[in-house]
């Protein structure tokens, strides 16, 4: 998605072609940045990766000349990602199996339920709970994005 941040544990690939041909192929650190010959570490922690691109573009220009010439289209960059990280959540309440899951940042609501074994016989789709840092951040009815298909539900 347009709006992905990119994060610790990203895998970032950053192609270089014009009159300098280079593929950096780079996991984010745990402190947010990837390190770059000749340039040292760069931060990427929290920009999405359109704003990535934009700010490797201006960096990268230090090395690589000609990337930021207008005049010059046979010279850029592309910043695409590779792998994705994975998060760490708890899944409590009335589902099959609560506990702890590794999940792709890309998942959703009911990726978690659906890894926790579904909810159980006493529970309800209708009202759940999305907890961050201890601060409700959502009620989320996932039967209407079952039923439905609507992604604002999930």
């Amino acid at each position: 998605p347009l709006n992905y941040r990119l994060g610790p544990g990203d895998e970032v690939i950053i192609d270089i072609w014009g009159a300098s041909q280079n593929t950096i192929r780079q996991q984010i650190s745990p402190d947010g940045t990837i390190n770059i010959q000749k340039i040292g570490p760069v931060n990427l922690n929290g920009l999405t990766i359109a704003e990535a691109n934009d700010y490797l573009k201006k960096t990268l220009n230090k090395i690589y000349n000609g990337l930021n010439n207008a005049n010059d289209p046979t010279s850029d960059i592309r910043l695409t990602l590779g792998s994705i990280r994975t998060i760490q959540i708890n899944v409590m309440g009335e589902v099959v199996q609560p506990g702890t899951y590794s999940l792709s940042s890309f998942a959703t609501v009911f990726h978690a339920l659906y890894r926790a074994g579904g909810v159980s016989d006493i529970g309800s789709l209708r009202n759940v709970q999305l907890v961050r840092n201890g601060k409700n951040i959502a009620t989320i009815d996932v039967y209407q994005f079952i039923m439905k298909g609507n992604i604002q539900d999930d």
